[in-house]
C-alpha cells in the first residue's frame, strides 16, 4: 500500500519501483515467517489520523497531508476489502483515546488472541 502511493505521487521513480519489485517477491518465497496468519486493521478516518498527528506535533509527521492520508485509508480499504461486504473483524478506533496505556483495548486483544491461540506475545495479558 505504501510503497505504491508513494510510487503514484511520483516520490519513487520507475526504476525504484523495479528494484523494490524485483527484490519483494524473493524475499518472501524465501522467508514464509513474513506472510501473516491475519491482519489486525485499526480503522479510522483520515481526518482523525490527521488531527491526531497534529496533536502529536511530531517532527516527522509534520509533513503528512490530509490528501496523502485519504489517498493510504483508500488503498488500505481497497486492499483489505475488495469486496465491501461484510466487517471482515474491523475494529474501529475513531473513538479510542488518544493516549492510551499499555494494556491493549478489550476487542484488539481478543483479536490478537485469535490470530496468536496460545502463541501471543508475552507483552499481552488477557
Amino acid at each position: 500500500v505504501f510503497v505504491r502511493a508513494v510510487h503514484e505521487a511520483n516520490w519513487m521513480n520507475e526504476m525504484e519501483i523495479s528494484i523494490y519489485d524485483s527484490w519483494f517477491d524473493p524475499v518472501v518465497s524465501c522467508l514464509p515467517g513474513l506472510i501473516p496468519d491475519g491482519f489486525i486493521y485499526l480503522r479510522a478516518s483520515p481526518d482523525t489520523c490527521h488531527k491526531r498527528m497534529l496533536l502529536r506535533k511530531r517532527t516527522e509527521e509534520g509533513g503528512v497531508s490530509l490528501d496523502y492520508l485519504r489517498d493510504l485509508h483508500e488503498k488500505h480499504e481497497s486492499w483489505l476489502f475488495p469486496f465491501k461486504s461484510g466487517n471482515h473483524g474491523v475494529i474501529s478506533v475513531s473513538q479510542l483515546p488518544l493516549h492510551v496505556d499499555s494494556s491493549l483495548h478489550p476487542d484488539i486483544r481478543d483479536r490478537v488472541f485469535y490470530l496468536e491461540g496460545n502463541h501471543m506475545h508475552s507483552s499481552i495479558q488477557k
